[in-house]
């Protein structure tokens, strides 16, 4: 019996099964390497999903090189590290960036990384200050 169109159509992602395309990774970063951003990278390596931590950013490099260690080891390559949040959000090879800093300095690293047009995952409180939210929320 001949093959149909659709079936023909269909065979590469039938024999790819359900894996997809390393072009639909997530390249996360993550800014913050302490516990709170630990328990993060542990969480996306459980997900399942088609993820990839690809950047580390911390300003105590005994997290910094720990966390960088874990990563490495996890995905099998070890990712990009900084002491500036900047320096990560300039890449453009990072989707999303995963904010686990101190409270205080998460509406500027929010607001940085909006505009570096990255996906931003940030805990609560994403401000301390009333003023300081006020940008950071939708007209």
């Amino acid at each position: 019996m001949p093959t149909s169109r659709r079936e023909f159509l269909a065979a590469p992602a039938i024999l790819q099964g359900s894996q997809p395309a390393p072009s639909d990774r997530i390249r996360v970063g993550l800014i913050g390497a302490g516990g709170r951003s630990r328990d993060h990278q542990m969480e996306l390596g459980r997900s399942g999903e088609n993820v990839q931590i690809v950047a580390v950013c911390d300003v105590w490099k005994v997290n910094l090189e720990a966390t960088a260690a874990n990563v490495a080891k996890q995905y099998g390559a070890a990712p990009f590290t900084c002491t500036r949040y900047q320096d990560l959000l300039a890449r453009k090879d990072i989707d999303a960036v995963f904010i686990a800093t101190p409270d205080f300095t998460h509406p500027q690293i929010l607001m940085d990384a909006v505009a570096a047009g990255k996906d931003v995952y940030v805990e609560k409180p994403f401000a301390v200050e009333f003023d300081e939210g006020k940008p950071l929320s939708s007209p």
